[in-house]
């Protein structure tokens, strides 16, 4: 097998590890934003918008990370996560007139636990989750299988070569019916070239 043949199926199974890997926290992750989801309380929060995901226009924003803070049960809690639609907007405006990324919105967050919070639903994160394990589990299985058909592919081609290497080097003797077959045929071929020669001269 080549380097580049060698580096090649390391890099699939690298990807095909880390999609699988992926795909099974998106499984945990999933089952844990539904047990929240049936229980999620709500706040106001107040947060800005990072200043490294800060762009010209909403569309840019897409993406972007937020940072805010509410209370539950009579203590602060923080939070960090994706922007929602309204929040870009209303940070937006609020650039515009007073300098600041600022914007206020609803928080979702786990009453046993507020430092499990977002901004989005936690319903419509278990809907995103699934989509993220049905992808990275697909990308693995597909990889994984194009692994091993790779593998199989080689340990062909090597079988293959070791046969060829047998026969040339005279290590593979011919079967009984083998030598059987070319026996009849040699003497097949000489009996018809005596037919046509002849008898011989008296």
């Amino acid at each position: 097998m080549s380097r580049g043949r060698n580096a090649a199926n390391a890099a699939l199974i690298l990807c095909a590890v880390l999609s699988l890997t992926r795909g099974a926290m998106r499984v945990v992750q999933s089952h844990n934003d539904s047990a929240v989801a049936d229980r999620e309380q709500t706040a106001v929060a107040h947060g800005t918008i990072e200043e490294n995901s800060l762009g010209v226009s909403s569309r840019s924003q897409r993406g972007a990370a937020c940072s805010y803070s509410f209370i539950a049960n009579g203590s602060i809690y923080n939070g960090r996560g994706v922007c929602t639609p309204d929040a870009i907007e209303q940070a937006m405006r609020s650039a515009y007139s007073s300098g600041q990324p600022a914007f206020q919105s609803i928080v979702y967050f786990d009453p046993q636990d507020p430092k499990t919070n977002s901004l989005m639903e936690f319903r419509d994160k278990v809907d995103r989750d699934q989509r993220g394990v049905m992808l990275y589990l697909c990308l693995g299985g597909f990889v994984s299988v194009g692994v091993i058909l790779g593998f199989v592919l080689e340990l062909n081609e090597r079988k293959r070569d070791a046969q060829v290497e047998q026969v040339l080097s005279g290590g593979i003797q011919p079967s009984r019916q083998e030598f059987m077959n070319s026996l009849d045929q040699t003497l097949a071929q000489t009996s018809a070239r005596d037919r046509q020669q002849g008898p011989p001269p008296a």
